[in-house]
């Protein structure tokens, strides 16, 4: 998923391919981008970890599930316990989240700076990105906020 969408992007900025071969490439590289939501992930490990584990750990109990009995008496502890500990894979995901945020997103300096030199036909409409020069024309060198 994340790696995909930044080597693709690695590629077009780095190999000489042909501009249909690109754009193609751009294309393919932006609609892989929507299959994988890690940053949900992200939020939701902790929050898995701290509400969930907690709702869960009391949920099975010796008087609400009779075979509870037995299998605390054979291994301790409670019936039923989560524990969510990030490890490893975690702290991975979290950097490829980063990785995505500075690189694979729409609207990325690196996807604005790939889209320009693809297409560079399409300009911005005029109201998104305009000079300080167009502001002054149109606010007054007094009513220009910066």
């Amino acid at each position: 998923g994340p790696a995909l969408r930044s080597l693709s992007q690695l590629v077009a900025l780095t190999l000489p391919l042909p501009l249909r071969t690109l754009q193609q490439l751009h294309r393919m590289s932006r609609h892989v981008s929507v299959f994988y939501s890690l940053e949900v992930m992200v939020v939701a490990v902790p929050l898995l970890s701290q509400i969930i584990s907690n709702l869960a750990n009391g949920l099975l109990t010796e008087s609400s599930f009779p075979p509870c009995t037995e299998l605390v008496e054979q291994y301790g502890g409670p019936c039923l316990a989560i524990d969510v500990e990030p490890r490893e894979g975690y702290w991975l995901m979290f950097a490829a989240v980063a990785m995505y945020l500075v690189c694979g997103f729409d609207g990325s300096l690196t996807h604005k700076y790939l889209h320009r030199q693809l297409y560079p036909e399409d300009v911005p409409p005029p109201h998104c990105c305009p000079t300080r020069e167009a502001r002054e024309d149109d606010a007054g060198p007094s009513k220009v906020l910066l």
